[in-house]
């Protein structure tokens, strides 16, 4: 959905006056549709407008042929603060002007087909989308604040689509799929992406999609523009997702933790002794994560990481049990406390699964350790107080 600093470089090849220019009543506006691409922030597509007009009348005048490509994906890597700002949900990002033989270019290297549906609109139809375009490509305009589902590269064409037809209304019906339920599938299966984005997502991604909502996607525009009736008959397809291998995958790897505490609990029983650096580590891990899940909770800006049940599970919280592995003199303390522990899991995991919100396999890691906290504490430490 997205393209790189290079692309904003060489969009400045094309400098645009900022006045009045005319289409012939030969032009043309198409939706343009690139499939996924590899990286993660490829995966969901991209939309963009083209416009075409073999007798073009410039600002100066003059006539000539025009085929501009207008994307409102652009972002650099490159910008102060980029990684915080993207983590807190204010990535702004620019509507840039690109010669479309280069847009397609573009798109080819990184192995991304691209689809073209032309409009059917009037002359005056069509000129109201360049104008508006135009305008959204002034330099006090064509920075705006990007938001992954509300105001992206396919939302904002199709809402000057919308202007410029005003019999043309998208449907508001619910579907029966949910935001976590499309964002996941572009995301791809077996995937850290898929992965992590289902960790931070809380239980608003659960809430079912209306067909206006689930256009934020540009494989979900394309197939919409396709059956209004404002377009011809073109040749669209079907989007592959970028799917991941099982292995490995974040799920190849959660499974081989569990085993991993399942035989380190059994070695522990054996030698009744406990592992106190694998308690530490699984109580590191729950804190980073919680850190993360936490920070975006409160501090970002971003849709559907609010109201997150697996907080419940995964939180800053664990600091303590982990500092207390860390010394001897902790590890009493633990011990006392590793029914309370136990319980709390048990409880949180409860209230997690009974929110409503869908259940992530992460989840079953802190269930397990508590399996294994409560079955050291009963065969090992519970006998020993009573010896």
């Amino acid at each position: 959905m997205y393209k790189r600093l290079t692309v904003i470089l060489l969009a400045c090849i094309l400098v645009l006056p900022l006045c009045a220019q005319t289409l012939s009543e030969q032009s043309v506006v198409s939706l343009m549709t690139c499939t996924p691409g590899k990286p993660l922030y490829l995966h969901f597509g991209h939309s963009a407008l083209r416009v075409q007009d073999p007798a073009f009348l410039g600002a100066d005048s003059t006539v000539s042929a025009i085929d501009w490509t207008f994307n409102y994906g652009i972002f650099s890597f490159d910008t102060e603060h980029f990684y915080t700002k993207f983590v807190r949900g204010e990535t702004d990002y620019m509507l840039a002007l690109q010669p479309t033989n280069y847009f397609i270019a573009t798109s080819e290297e990184e192995e991304r087909t691209v689809f073209e549906q032309q409009l059917r609109l009037t002359r005056d139809e069509r000129q109201q989308i360049l104008d508006a375009l135009i305008e959204n490509y002034k330099p006090e305009n064509r920075v705006y604040r990007y938001n992954f589902v509300f105001d992206n590269c396919a939302t904002r064409p199709m809402r000057l689509i919308e202007a410029a037809l005003p019999a043309f209304h998208v449907s508001t019906d619910t579907i029966n799929d949910t935001w976590r339920d499309q964002i996941s599938y572009y995301a791809g299966k077996y995937t850290w992406g898929e992965f992590g984005i289902n960790l931070v997502f809380g239980r608003l991604a659960d809430k079912r999609m209306t067909v206006a909502e689930s256009l934020f996607l540009p494989e979900n525009l394309m197939n919409y523009i396709q059956q209004s009736g404002i377009v011809g008959e073109y040749h669209i397809g079907t989007f592959t997702p970028r799917d991941g291998n099982f292995f490995p995958s974040p799920y190849l790897v959660l499974i081989v933790l569990c085993l991993l505490i399942i035989a380190v609990t059994a070695w522990d029983l054996r030698r009744k002794k406990q592992a106190y650096l694998l308690d530490a580590a699984l109580y590191l891990l729950y804190t980073l994560l919680g850190c993360i899940i936490t920070f975006l909770m409160f501090f970002s800006t971003h849709p559907f990481v609010t109201e997150n049940a697996n907080w419940l599970l995964v939180n800053p919280l664990w600091l303590l049990p982990f500092v207390l592995c860390m010394w001897k003199g902790g590890r009493k303390i633990h011990t006392r406390l590793m029914p309370a522990i136990c319980l709390f899991v048990v409880v949180e995991f409860i209230l997690a699964i009974s929110s409503g919100q869908t259940f992530h396999f992460f989840l079953m890691v802190p269930l397990l350790h508590a399996l294994r906290l409560i079955c050291l504490y009963i065969h090992f430490y519970a006998k020993n107080r009573h010896a």
